[in-house]
């Protein structure tokens, strides 16, 4: 009886050393210290995804005023995400030969994107001292809407990307890694 009596003992710590796993959500602020590898990684890939899909052909050999719209610019708070989504929006157009102007007066459309989602959630996944993982899921939302500015003001079009990217690093042992991976989930 004693035997069984620890079989049950050592079934209920395992039990218990599983439960006691955890899994923890980081929230940081923009740009605190610095934004990770890790982090630029996942939104790097999710703006180069929506980059594939998101083309601009019937701006082509048109004027073109860029107006660029952010979650952090509504707020007033200054972060290096307007202005990069800016110039990754300026290549985009180039590439798709529009001509790019610097006031609405000298333009025939405006372009205005609103940047609804560009970020990354960080998830952390422990066993220790067995597994440690870490996800980051990179999520970009854009909504573009191109407004004909000259003769009858319209829309000419609209276009939403959504894109979403998971980069896991995984320890086994919190020695051996990290072994990386990255998917495309939208």
């Amino acid at each position: 009886m004693g035997q069984h009596r620890g079989y049950l003992l050592y079934g209920l710590l395992m039990i218990l050393s599983v439960g006691m796993s955890c899994t923890q959500k980081k929230i940081q602020p923009p740009l605190a210290g610095g934004i990770s590898a890790v982090a630029q990684i996942s939104t790097l890939a999710a703006l180069k995804k929506a980059a594939e899909t998101l083309r601009f052909r019937e701006l082509g050999d048109k004027e073109v005023f860029l107006s660029v719209y952010t979650l952090s610019s509504l707020l007033q708070h200054e972060g290096g995400k307007g202005d990069f989504l800016y110039a990754w929006l300026r290549e985009l157009l180039v590439r798709d030969r529009a001509i790019l102007v610097s006031s609405p007066e000298q333009a025939e459309i405006e372009l205005a994107v609103q940047a609804n989602v560009l970020g990354v959630d960080r998830f952390r996944r422990d066993f220790p001292p067995f597994f440690y993982a870490e996800y980051l899921y990179g999520t970009l939302d854009l909504h573009c809407v191109a407004y004909q500015l000259q003769g009858v003001p319209h829309i000419r079009f609209t276009k939403d990307v959504q894109v979403a990217v998971k980069y896991r690093e995984t320890f086994w042992f919190y020695l051996f890694g990290p072994y990386s991976s990255l998917e495309f989930l939208q």
